[in-house]
């Protein structure tokens, strides 16, 4: 009966009986089921089965099934014609009973996709109205709000399978099947059909929650899921794995290895394009939303080859290496990892190309690519084919910026790749790094694209771009211009020696406004085979596919004013001197020394960063092979080009002749004396032992007209002896003399001691040789062998050379090599001798002179003529008696025959006769006195009586210096002796001391005995400011150990420097240059005191030596910041200390400032001021500048300021300053001098906001990222600068001058300023400034339209008025949407809204007056009006139990639900866990305020010594747990404040994480868990 009764009531309602009648019949029929229930379960239990699936609960005016009602729904579910219902409040008394009957307490999200899909349940294609779809889109932005709630943990893929989507056809359609339109236009309504596209109510927000298929994803969607990288992350994200791989690389490498694939693709020319362009107007048509922080700066690389299918697979691999290539491409190919494309992954998150009619994206991050496919997901790289998906209709900013680049247009197939690496914003996954643009081009302006393209085998051309506009602006570019006569040669792989391909390259390098022309030689080969003593690299050789090959490359002209035609006539005579370089095709950075270049296939790794012992010298199978390559087939490609240079030698020398110097065995030559690494010069070594074994003619000689011949027959003589060799090759036969400097004749003669081979062809020049060869000579037509006028000094030079090998002596037997006195030249040997004579005796034996050797004989020679030892194998005799009897024969007749005497005579006279008996009773020798018999020496007249007192004839002579200098010579030998005697006799010691013989240093040679003067160490040089000292000279050690002996006073170092040096500091102020050796022994001596007392003395010249300084005050050139700075000033040393190691090494001790640090960084840019000032060429002032802030920028992490130094730094104009803009904007650039100060410099990343007011960074100067990470905005304009611009701006936009088409650009600086000015409000402590500053009348700067040139849409602040819809009148406009967004500007300009009159007949709304009389009575805290105190601490709060039970289940269920609450008349409840402020707030939020109502009185008292900021988050924090205690539904208003506040930062967020796990906050604990994970490096340190 009951049953039928409600059946009835149901079909009541049907028939369209009102609903209100009938709900005292069902609250009965309700009622009596509830007794069912409690009573009697076999009847409940008939009701239940009977009552299932059939609408039979009132809600309203209709009747529900029991799926269609929930006990708790939210409000936006409710209504008419929502899918479910929320259960009527009068039913509470009956939950139990719903509950019985199956009625959920909350809907979930199955039941929801349930809902949905029972409202076609009998008609899939039902046609939905507008209600029915609005109420489906709500239900569905439900689903979303439950979704957001569940934890990663708890999500299930499967979760939303048979949801349905209301379409377009407004038919419901499954999720898997439909897709989100968010290519509005861009997609033709005939392309739209072929998709179901989702009903326009349903918003993107929701389509993407619910992981809805987009049309942009669609359209990416190739199907191509063989280029995308998922199969790399087994292990290890594909992220990490990058990560780990650029490790390995450096930010500079990436044009080299771009250019690698560019080689390996068979491109011929390579460019790359620095692009700075910001597109701050293209950022809508993009493929997905995070893309707009990619469409900003970016390189491009382009080459001019196409990819093939085989290099796109290869370019996949780039997580993994490995290139793609078939077997015989390793006789292509030149790289061997596919690594390489990580490197710009140092730069950028995203690269793209474009090549051929294929676009593609890689994107490991999965980050920036639309999701494809059911579910979405998103893609780590997508290709297309641009011109069949209409890419550029459909993505047009997308686009944009590659259409800056000819033939990018994406209209027609591109003929090439182009790369396109933007540049990061952000840290990432992948690098921490962001650099900025100014960063990249540094480091791309130093590569050295001629050195690059060297061994490559078909890059022609290499530039790089500029591009600050739509379109480019060279750099540099180099290009090979002979390109056409040595392609095939650079080609060609040849594994052959003999056939190695010899070749020259014609490089034009032009660097704006520079032009450089350089001709290189270059010799590429290889081996067939490996040597058989090398068998183990055979295998090596197999399994890593690596053949034996390579190159070397010599420098044969430079010159950056000649062309190359100029340079080719020439025929190279100067080639420039080549800094070696180790190549694997591409340099290495590994610098040899070597005079050549050198390439290898060498074993590398695969960031081709490795140390040079791991290269060359480990025991790995690598360097064993690196090794072979370097040592054993390079040398042979060197011998091949020794040959191709002699060739083109030869041919220079027949166009120069005489002036003809050889440059083989110099510039050539295999080993450069700097060379840094033993392994280099073994193999410098192997290729002079190669040329010499092959008996290879490149050593130049000058004999027989000039000519190259092998070492064999070479006679290898020092350089340095030019005049010997010049003697040598214009003998009577001339010697094959080849000259080379002592460096090479040591290598040489290395080759020789290591007796590999053992018959090394070696023969350096000696006096042997020279004999040896002069024997082959004989006979001789004359005496003279040597042709050519200056016979005589010639033939000194090359005695002095044989000599010099005392070897040779005894080959000089009949070689006419003596030099007499009359001229002629005598033999060695035979019977006649030649005496050693002075002028006198030429004087008294003129007949004698072709028996007397040349007086003119260097004393060199004439000590060797003298010796014992050469007498004894010669025939030269020293001048004694027996030499005064044999020439006497030819003076003088014999005694029979009778001279007429003449005592006056011309020539026998008196005097002659004299100094003849004189020199016989000089003689030393045992006089035969019979053989004076022989000589008619006495005169009739004359009775020689004066030879008895020989002593006396000593006394009365005048003694020579050289006398005095025997006498010390004779007791230097003798003090032993001398001294042992003096032990005896008294006497003789005071004779002994007191003998005026010892030289002192003073201007009239002046000689004092051994007591009176001062002894100088004898390693420390003499110097003194005066002319006359009593200083010894100590001529030799012998003088000083004799002086020493004797007495003599001696003084140290130190006190020679205090009391002889320093004392006359005062008077000479002029250093002499005198003074520098002394001072460089002085500090050779390393004494610690006499450098301690030089420490702060003005004791050093400056350079110039112009006066003395402290070593303090001067800088030392090895620095090259101070080497580039202070290079022309006197502020360094002399060249003499600067250039010795271990005068610097003492004069930095003493305080020579050798290292920058930050008080001389201060003085550095001092100087730079100074030199400003000066009117020193701005360009080279310039150039220091930058290379001194520079240093700043990239040591910033060591130079760590002080405050002082730090305001010095900031205030000194030294950073080189922009002053030339070429863009229509820039035009009253600010007039700015050539350098200024960091403090008023601004970044050119804010030029937009400042030009007009600020001086710019030079672009080469512009700071770096971790610059503005330690003194952050530095480079900022300041508010007062970006308001004056602004004012600049809206008077030039208004001016005629502007061009018409630059409207866009213009209005995105106008916007620009805004959006910074709008920032700038947010502050307090701008407000005054601002309000000042533009709200004035006259002040029209605002752009109240499209248009800026109209100046109808410029208008003043105070005229524009928030809340109107239409203008009103003039003066009193509506906010148009492009300045809406600058709220906070405008509110410090414009008029909040109008004001509005008084209404004559108010209208008061009942509800609002019942909410704010309950609110008033809550905050009165009368407690009459009250029936429940919460008791909080000491606090008591008094509230109403009907109120709160309506307003919250949790205090409904507490104050009627049977406990112990609800039983007085009026409760008292303690509230522990929480503050009376939060209770409070809670309180006010269930009596009706507003979130920001109910915190108003709260947030005003804020305890002393704390922040704002922490306690409203502690105040936030604590909110949110007691609102998951009292289950109210603000939670989830104060989740969302705390997540989309910045309030969460690295410091707290662990402690918040812990808090939301506390209160339950699960979308708070997923933010934070991200946050965490993407700043995780950070935290740890932290």
């Amino acid at each position: 009966m009951v049953l039928k009764q409600l059946t009835y009531c149901c079909e009541s309602v049907t028939r369209g009986q009102s609903p209100k009648e009938l709900e005292l019949i069902c609250n009965s029929i309700y009622n009596y089921m509830n007794l069912a229930l409690q009573h009697n379960m076999s009847i409940f239990n008939y009701m239940k089965n009977h009552l299932k699936n059939k609408s039979w609960i009132l809600c309203g005016d209709t009747f529900r099934s029991t799926d269609e009602v929930v006990i708790d729904l939210p409000d936006k579910l409710t209504g008419s014609y929502s899918l479910v219902t929320k259960l009527p409040k009068e039913y509470n008394e009956f939950i139990n009973l719903f509950k019985s009957m199956g009625i959920r307490d909350e809907i979930g999200i199955k039941d929801l996709i349930l809902a949905i899909r029972n409202t076609t349940e009998r008609n899939e294609n039902k046609n939905l109205s507008i209600e029915e779809i609005n109420n489906i889109v709500q239900v569905l932005d439900h689903i979303v709000t439950l979704q957001m709630r569940i934890t990663a943990e708890e999500n299930d893929p499967e979760r939303f399978n048979e949801l349905l989507i209301p379409s377009t056809e407004n038919i419901l359609v499954d999720l898997r099947n439909i897709h989100y339109d968010d290519m509005g236009n861009r997609l033709d309504n005939e392309e739209k059909s072929k998709y179901i596209i989702a009903h326009p109510l349903v918003s993107q927000y929701i389509a993407k929650k619910l992981n809805m298929q987009t049309l942009t994803g669609k359209i990416c969607d190739t199907g191509d899921s063989s280029w995308e990288p998922y199969r790399y992350e087994q292990n290890e994200s594909l992220t990490t794995r990058i990560k780990n791989i650029i490790k390995e690389y450096l930010p500079n490498q990436i044009i080299r290895e771009f250019l690698q694939n560019a080689d390996d693709a068979k491109a011929t020319r390579f460019s790359v394009i620095v692009d700075r362009r910001k597109y701050i107007n293209h950022k809508e048509s993009l493929l997905t939303e995070e893309m707009k922080e990619l469409q900003g700066p970016a390189i491009w690389i382009y080459n001019d080859a196409e990819f093939s299918e085989k290099d796109f697979q290869a370019l996949i691999n780039f997580g993994i290496g490995g290139k793609s290539r078939d077997e015989n491409e390793n006789d292509t190919r030149i790289g061997k990892f596919g690594l390489g494309f990580n490197c710009a992954f140092h730069i950028t998150d995203l690269p793209s190309f474009v090549s051929g009619e294929t676009i593609a994206f890689i994107d490991p991050h999965a980050k920036f690519l639309p999701a494809t496919g059911y579910p979405p997901k998103k893609l780590k790289g997508i290709r297309m084919n641009f011109i069949e998906k209409e890419f550029k209709k459909r993505f047009p900013d997308q686009c944009y910026p590659y259409e800056a680049i000819v033939g990018c247009d994406f209209t027609k197939k591109f003929k090439g790749t182009l790369f396109r690496l933007p540049l990061r914003t952000k840290r990432s996954k992948i690098s921490s790094q962001v650099l900025e643009i100014n960063e990249i081009l540094r480091l791309f302006y130093n590569v050295e694209s001629n050195k690059e393209m060297l061994f490559l085998r078909n890059i022609e051309s290499c530039s790089l771009y500029d591009m600050k506009e739509q379109g480019p602006n060279l750099i540099w570019q180099a290009k090979i211009n002979n390109i056409d006569s040595c392609r095939n040669s650079r080609q060609k792989v040849i594994d052959n020696v003999d056939d190695a391909q010899i070749y020259q390259l014609d490089i034009e390098i032009i660097q704006c406004p520079q032009k450089v022309s350089e001709i290189w030689a270059i010799c590429t080969g290889g081996h067939n085979k490996i040597k058989s003593e090398f068998k183990e690299l055979k295998e090596f050789s197999q399994k890593e596919r690596i053949k034996p090959r390579g190159g070397v490359a010599s420098l044969l002209a430079r010159s950056d004013e000649k062309s190359l035609d100029e340079l080719k006539a020439e025929s190279f005579p100067n080639p420039p001197v080549l800094r070696g370089e180790i190549f694997s095709y591409l340099s290495l950075s590994m610098i040899s020394n070597l005079g050549v270049h050198l390439n290898g296939n060498f074993s590398l790794s695969s960031s081709r960063l490795q140390s040079e012992n791991d290269f060359l010298k480990s025991d790995c199978d690598d360097a064993k092979w690196n090794r072979y390559i370097l040592l054993e087939v390079l040398p042979d490609l060197h011998i091949k080009l020794f040959e191709y240079i002699v060739e083109l030698e030869e041919a220079r020398h027949l166009k120069e002749s005489t002036n003809f110097i050889p440059h083989t065995t110099k510039n050539f030559w295999p080993i450069d004396k700097y060379l840094i690494m033993d392994m280099y010069k073994i193999y410098g070594l192997n290729v002079i032992r190669k040329l010499g074994v092959n008996e290879q003619k490149v050593f130049w000689t000058e004999a027989k007209g000039g000519r190259f011949i092998s070492l064999k027959e070479a006679k290898i003589l020092e350089e340095e002896k030019t005049n010997i060799a010049n003697i040598l090759i214009n003998l009577e036969g001339p010697i094959q003399v080849v000259k080379l400097d002592k460096d090479k004749m040591g290598q040489l003669d290395e080759i020789v001691k290591s007796k590999k081979p053992i018959n090394f062809p070696y023969t350096p020049i000696s006096g042997k040789l020279v004999c040896k060869e002069l024997q082959l000579m004989r006979p001789f037509k004359n005496n003279n062998i040597i042709r050519n006028d200056d016979t005589q000094d010639s033939l000194f030079q090359l005695l002095t050379f044989i000599f010099q090998d005392k070897d040779s002596f005894k080959h000089l037997t009949r070689l006419p090599l003596v030099p007499l006195s009359d001229g002629s030249v005598g033999k060695f040997g035979g019977q006649k001798v030649y005496y050693i004579g002075k002028q006198k005796h030429l004087d008294l034996f003129p007949n004698g002179r072709s028996r007397l050797i040349s007086i003119n004989l260097p004393k060199d020679l004439l000590e060797i003529f003298s010796s014992d030892e050469f007498s004894k194998v010669t025939n030269i005799q020293k001048f004694d008696a027996s030499a005064i009897f044999d020439l006497l024969k030819g003076e003088l007749p014999s005694v029979d025959i009778s001279l007429p005497w003449d005592p006056n005579g011309k020539r026998i006279n008196n005097n002659w006769l004299q100094k003849i008996w004189s020199m016989i009773f000089k003689s030393e020798e045992n006089i035969e006195y019979s053989k004076l018999s022989e000589f008619p020496l006495l005169p009739k007249a004359l009775s020689y009586t004066n030879m008895e007192d020989l002593e006396q004839l000593f006394e009365d002579s005048n003694l020579s210096l050289s006398d005095y200098a025997k006498l010390r010579t004779f007791i230097n030998e003798e003090i032993d002796t001398l001294i042992e005697h003096v032990q005896h006799q008294e006497d003789f010691a005071n004779i002994l001391v007191s003998l005026p013989i010892w030289p002192i240093h003073s201007c009239e040679d002046n000689l004092i005995d051994a007591r009176s003067g001062i002894l100088l160490p004898y390693e420390l040089p003499f110097f003194s400011f005066h002319k006359n000292t009593t200083i010894y000279k100590c001529n030799s050690k012998s003088d000083f150990t004799t002086l020493t002996k004797l007495g003599a006073t001696f003084i140290s170092e130190l006190d020679y420097v205090k009391d002889h040096i320093i004392p006359s500091f005062t008077k000479f102020k002029t250093p002499p240059r005198e003074y520098i050796p002394f001072l460089q022994a002085v500090l050779l001596l390393n004494n610690q005191e006499i450098e301690e007392y030089f420490r702060h003395r003005g004791v050093i010249p400056n350079k110039s030596l112009t006066e003395f300084v402290s070593a303090d005050a001067l800088y030392d050139m090895n620095n090259t910041l101070f080497r580039s700075i202070f290079a022309d000033t006197d502020n360094i040393l002399p060249p003499e200390l600067q250039n010795n190691n271990q005068c610097l090494n003492s004069l930095r001790r003493i305080g020579l400032k050798h290292q920058v640090n930050c008080s001389i960084y201060v003085e550095c840019a001092k100087e730079i001021e100074l030199q400003i000032k000066q009117g020193i060429n701005p360009s080279v002032v310039k150039e220091r500048a930058k290379n001194l802030v520079r240093y700043l920028y990239e040591n910033i992490n060591a130079l760590r300021f002080n405050n002082e130094q730090l305001n010095k730094i900031m205030r000194i104009k030294f950073v080189p300053t922009e002053r030339n803009i070429r863009n229509q904007f820039y035009k009253k650039l600010k007039e700015v001098s050539l350098f200024e100060s960091f403090e008023n410099l601004c970044s050119r990343k804010y030029m937009n906001i400042c030009w007009t007011q600020c001086p710019l960074f030079d672009e080469n100067v512009e700071p770096t990222s971790s610059f503005n990470e330690h003194y952050p905005g530095i480079d900022y304009p300041s508010a007062d600068n970006i308001i004056e611009h602004w004012f600049v701006i809206e008077k030039m936009a208004k001016g005629k001058s502007w061009n018409r088409n630059c409207k866009k650009e213009l209005k995105g600086v106008i916007n620009e300023i805004y959006q910074v000015m709008n920032k700038i409000s947010e502050h307090k402590d701008y407000e005054l400034l601002i309000r000042c500053k533009i709200d004035q009348p006259e002040k029209r700067i605002f752009l109240n339209g499209d248009d800026p040139s109209d100046e109808q849409n410029w208008v003043a602040g105070r005229e524009l008025i928030f809340g109107i819809q239409e203008d009103l009148k003039e003066g009193m406009y509506k906010v148009k949407d492009n300045l809406k967004e600058y709220k906070e500007l405008l509110m410090l300009a414009a008029e909040i809204a109008p004001p509005r009159p008084p209404s004559p007949n108010p209208i008061f709304d009942q509800k609002d007056k019942l909410f704010i009389s309950l609110q008033n009575k809550l905050e009165i805290q009368n407690n009459k009006y009250h029936d429940v105190i919460f008791i909080i601490g000491k606090e008591k709060i008094g509230a109403n139990k009907y109120v709160l039970s309506a307003a919250s289940t949790y205090f409904d269920r507490m104050f009627y639900s049977g406990l112990s609450e609800s039983t007085m008349d009026k409760s008292e409840i303690i509230i522990r866990d929480t503050r009376p402020e939060i209770f409070r707030v809670l309180l006010r939020w269930l009596y009706g305020k507003s979130f920001e109502e109910a915190i108003k009185s709260v947030l005003h008292n804020i305890p002393a010594g704390q922040s704002y900021e922490t306690y409203y988050l502690t105040f936030l924090v604590d909110l949110l747990k007691a609102t998951d205690y009292y289950g109210v539904e603000l939670k989830d208003e104060v989740e969302d404040i705390i997540i989309n506040s910045s309030l969460i930062g690295v410091t707290n967020v662990c402690d918040i994480l812990n808090r939301a796990k506390d209160s339950d906050a699960k979308r708070l604990k997923d933010f934070c868990e991200q946050y965490i994970e993407s700043n995780r490096e950070l935290i740890v340190r932290i």
